[in-house]
């Protein structure tokens, strides 16, 4: 006797917890995806003028929101300055304060982090009267001392020391 033909059918029910797991995962897949492809911008932002910040418990905060803590950099300096002057070149900062004998510059190294280095302008008695004035084409930064008579130099967003900007707008 022939056994009926019975084929068996293996069915999945596709509930809604199986199709949300399915999407989630081509979702996070696709993701992915197009971070890895993303292309990558860079942000050169530059400030026009410095500003002049308080320095309140070894910290400093910019009018963007942005803190930036500068105890290491005022252990280095061995002084404690009531304000410090920033201004932002070229996606890094510089900062500076009376007492100081270098300018620092700081650039991003990646999430909260910043490396900074130091740029030595002063190698015998300490700043005073300290301002940063950017040049007309924000190519370099002038640091200005006391009335304009002491050593001023030139700061380029690479971190070189100069005695004249290339931009003839910053003299």
């Amino acid at each position: 006797m022939d056994k009926p033909n019975n084929p068996t059918c293996s069915c999945k029910f596709w509930t809604l917890p199986s199709i949300t797991r399915l999407v989630g995962g081509l979702g996070l897949v696709l993701l992915l995806a197009l971070v890895g492809c993303a292309p990558t911008l860079y942000i050169n932002e530059t400030y026009s003028k410095s500003l002049e910040v308080p320095v309140v418990d070894g910290n400093i905060a910019l009018d963007n929101g942005i803190q930036i803590e500068v105890r290491a950099i005022l252990a280095k300096e061995k002084v404690k300055p009531e304000k410090m002057v920033v201004t932002r070149l070229q996606g890094g900062y510089l900062l500076v304060a009376n007492g100081f004998r270098n300018v620092w510059m700081l650039r991003p190294a990646g999430g909260a982090k910043a490396s900074y280095t130091p740029l030595a302008v002063s190698s015998s008695s300490p700043l005073s009267g300290v301002r940063l004035l950017h040049s007309a084409s924000n190519a370099c930064v002038k640091l200005a001392t006391g009335d304009g008579a002491g050593a001023q130099w030139f700061i380029h967003a690479s971190g070189e020391l100069a005695k004249q900007c290339k931009d003839k707008g910053a003299e």
